[in-house]
């Protein structure tokens, strides 16, 4: 990987909090990692790809905390941008243990996870410390997604699940409108039209998927960019570019002829209960540069899921961090 490597987390979390002040105010939340992924070749976004994603925290409200030595004082207050000082480890935990039961109040349910985010020297009660004392709730949506090119630093990929709130509510909009409020939102690039939209629906949420494929003369890379928009208000809460440069890997194997040599060695490579489900074109990457080919998935005899890819005259099947690879006959 290039020197950008080092830099791939924080630049994972300053996209992160950009996604989010799409809608929040920086104020309303903090970010906290959840898991990475490290540097590797993916199929799916075909670049080099570290993917972050990290943990909503929403804030409750903030508490105004003075300990001093003529008593002490709780407030509800603004989380103000203070000068922070390090507060005694006595005082940090007295004043959480205060601000507690005035957040829970205005988080009566859900874990509540409390930071001192400020503090500085008080003589209001007599000498003693101020603190600003924040509370936190966790977004019930799940984690914040960013997916990155891990060569260039490039946002190819992002997922906020927290704007999916109130996505089942009401009745959707139709196809022709979440396009129109998606285009309006998103810079796509040139060369992209939409080709179809589904709406698609799980227990929380309700979406429509757009896909747009881009080609043709004004396009610069070509492949395709799937935006998902709330089905009821057309926010968009993700978007994935799955985008190459123009004529950049050569030529790929016919699809039916690639489906012929897969299905023909994928017995002797996964076993003979190996059953090829799908297989769709990709870019794969073994050594050297990155090549036109074919990549899927195919099914064994015990329902587990294989990795399948086919480039120049390889065919691979990989799972679990191994893999099988064999030279294949390529029809002319």
């Amino acid at each position: 990987m290039r020197p950008v490597e080092t830099d791939l987390r924080p630049r994972a979390e300053a996209a992160a909090r950009a996604a989010l002040e799409r809608r929040w105010k920086p104020v309303r939340f903090e970010l906290e990692l959840g898991r990475e992924t490290p540097p590797g070749w993916s199929h799916v976004f075909q670049c080099a790809h570290y993917s972050a994603s990290f943990r909503v925290l929403e804030r409750a409200g903030t508490a105004h905390v003075t300990l001093g030595e003529r008593g002490t004082r709780v407030l509800l207050a603004a989380p103000e941008d203070w000068q922070r000082v390090e507060a005694p480890p006595a005082a940090v935990d007295k004043a959480r243990r205060l601000a507690e039961p005035a957040l829970r109040r205005l988080a009566p349910s859900g874990a509540l996870g409390l930071r001192v985010i400020a503090a500085r020297p008080s003589r209001i009660l007599g000498p003693g410390h101020e603190l600003l004392v924040s509370g936190f709730l966790e977004s019930p949506e799940g984690l914040l997604r960013i997916d990155l090119d891990a060569e260039t630093g490039e946002l190819v990929g992002w997922s906020v699940p927290t704007f999916v709130r109130g996505s089942r509510e009401g009745r959707p909009l139709r196809r022709s409108e979440a396009a129109r409020r998606a285009e309006a939102a998103e810079a796509l690039p040139a060369g992209a039209s939409l080709v179809s939209g589904a709406l698609e629906e799980t227990p929380v949420a309700r979406v429509w998927a757009l896909r747009y494929e881009v080609s043709g003369e004004k396009a610069e890379r070509t492949g395709q960019v799937i935006v998902r928009v709330h089905a009821r208000t057309g926010v968009v809460v993700a978007l994935a570019r799955h985008l190459l440069p123009r004529d950049d890997l050569g030529q790929r194997l016919a699809r039916e002829q690639a489906h012929e040599v897969v299905r023909g060695v994928l017995p002797a490579l996964a076993g003979p209960d190996a059953v090829l489900v799908a297989l769709v074109p990709g870019a794969v990457l073994r050594g050297g540069p990155r090549r036109a080919g074919w990549v899927g998935t195919a099914t064994l005899g015990d329902g587990s899921v294989v990795r399948v890819s086919f480039a120049g005259d390889e065919v691979e099947v990989a799972c679990g961090g191994e893999s099988a690879r064999v030279k294949v006959h390529v029809p002319a």
